[in-house]
């Protein structure tokens, strides 16, 4: 299974490491990227092991989420043999608002 990330969820991702880095120190960010290369792993293996995202249902395809240390949220489709991340958020955003900027990119 091959994992794309789109260019707006890649920025957040990077974003929220160098916050947390900033934040809480080098070893809190290696704990970060570690948990995300961990989830990869998982979706690499079984891309629909994340939900449904109730605030992307009706659309074309089905927008599943899983969370990396249950504070940020990674919004992903399945098309085939591929995994695209469509974003990567603080997960206590507004989940209809950050529904509206995935579908305008």
């Amino acid at each position: 299974m091959k994992i794309v990330w789109a260019k707006q969820a890649s920025k957040s991702a990077k974003e929220i490491a160098l916050y947390i880095n900033k934040s809480f120190g080098t070893k809190a960010k290696h704990e970060f990227l570690s948990a995300i290369n961990d989830m990869i792993k998982k979706l690499e293996q079984n891309p629909l092991i994340g939900k449904l995202d109730p605030y992307m249902e009706g659309f074309a395809v089905e927008y599943r989420c899983v969370f990396v240390q249950r504070l940020s949220k990674v919004v992903y489709y399945v098309d085939g043999n591929k995994v695209t991340i469509v974003a990567f958020t603080d997960a206590r955003r507004d989940p209809i608002n950050i529904a509206s900027q995935i579908l305008q990119n």
